[in-house]
């Protein structure tokens, strides 16, 4: 599935595990996608290194139902996102 799509204001929203590997994705990209995928549990995040404790502390408000989240060499990420 292309992010292009994800992206969409429609998302999608069936989606319960999402695995992204890439140094070219954002906070505002994650934030977005996260919006749109409604039914999300899982996110897997590997070499993401723009996204910071923003995003996180986004899917935590926003997506509650999120149980499993992966950070891989996410160098970005502090203390902050983790524990929210």
């Amino acid at each position: 599935m292309a992010v292009k799509t994800l992206l969409t204001s429609e998302g999608c929203p069936n989606i319960q595990t999402l695995k992204m590997s890439s140094n070219n994705i954002t906070d505002a990209s994650i934030i977005k996608i996260a919006k749109g995928c409604r039914d999300m549990q899982s996110l897997y995040l590997e070499g993401c290194v723009h996204i910071t404790d923003k995003c996180l502390i986004s899917i935590a408000r926003g997506r509650p139902n999120v149980r499993t989240l992966s950070l891989e060499t996410c160098t970005n990420i502090a203390d902050k996102g983790v524990y929210m």
